[in-house]
């Protein structure tokens, strides 16, 4: 799909079906043939060229560039709020789930639901833009920032009807996270405030393990999404609330180990490598011996 930013009088920003550069202009500026212009015009986009109806107005056109700022992912999303009884240790009380039909997901923990539009950033940040998104009707989804934030980045918003939560892929999903969740936690008898630290690790352990799903080929479905063969380096390496051994630099000059549990990897923290680990009921992001402890 080719769109292009419009900006009119009042500074607003729209986009458009049409490619906003021809392909005789762009031979002209390129100084290269009609036939490779228009074959150039067919296989790209142009999401970021700012028009003007009036070109002796000056004007000074909006900064906003996230159409251009974040990679395009090949396949739409579906997102829902997914609500928990228990209240996690860092004050999260639902979460924003990010989902594809086979099988890939994101998960991002929130103190109230009218975070979700900062999910998104984070979604597009982290990962890049969907062609397009799939959303219930609540409020937080359909309006505000987060609609917003879609329009910017050339991400087409579409609606479910009410009442039919079999249109919206996410649904399952959250129904699947919770349900590997609780395995995870009645097996090592982790406390439920860490609830929130746990969904992150299993939306990672779900998009980077093969399915059963027609789609993926046998494929994990990182790699669907990404384009690349996926690397589960930093989340194989231990278990869920596994105990682990690490180098508490506070504790100088001792600087003995220290005991501590796996909680999954720490996401824009350190080095790819670096990981969570629970310390007096809260989070501290500390890099992780390759030693475990025997039980």
């Amino acid at each position: 799909m080719i769109s292009g930013v419009d900006s009119n009088s009042t500074g607003n920003i729209k986009t458009s079906a049409k490619a906003p550069i021809d392909f005789r202009t762009l031979a002209a500026r390129w100084m290269i043939s009609p036939q490779q212009a228009q074959k150039t015009i067919t296989v790209t986009t142009q999401r970021g060229v700012c028009e003007c109806l009036n070109p002796t107005m000056a004007r000074r056109f909006p900064t906003n560039d996230r159409m251009l700022r974040y990679r395009r992912l090949p396949h739409p999303l579906f997102s829902d709020t997914m609500f928990a009884q228990t209240a996690a240790a860092g004050g999260n009380k639902c979460a924003q789930v990010y989902t594809t039909s086979f099988g890939w997901c994101q998960a991002f923990p929130m103190q109230q639901k009218g975070e979700a539009h900062e999910t998104l950033s984070l979604l597009f940040q982290r990962d890049g833009v969907p062609p397009s998104m799939t959303v219930d009707n609540s409020w937080e989804q359909i309006l505000g920032d987060f609609k917003r934030k879609c329009r910017e980045a050339v991400c087409h918003l579409k609606q479910t009807e009410p009442y039919s939560p079999w249109m919206q892929a996410a649904e399952g999903c959250i129904r699947e996270l919770k349900r590997g969740v609780s395995r995870l936690m009645i097996k090592t008898g982790s406390p439920k405030k860490l609830w929130d630290h746990c969904i992150e690790l299993m939306a990672m352990i779900r998009s980077c393990s093969t399915n059963s799903i027609y789609m993926t080929a046998g494929q994990v479905p990182e790699t669907l999404m990404s384009g690349e063969t996926a690397d589960i380096s930093r989340i194989c390496q231990f278990g869920w609330f596994d105990w682990v051994m690490y180098h508490d630099p506070a504790k100088f000059p001792e600087d003995k180990p220290t005991l501590g549990r796996y909680l999954g990897p720490a996401i824009d923290v350190g080095s790819m490598l670096t990981a969570k680990n629970p310390h007096a009921q809260q989070t501290i992001c500390l890099s992780i011996n390759t030693t475990t402890p025997q039980r």
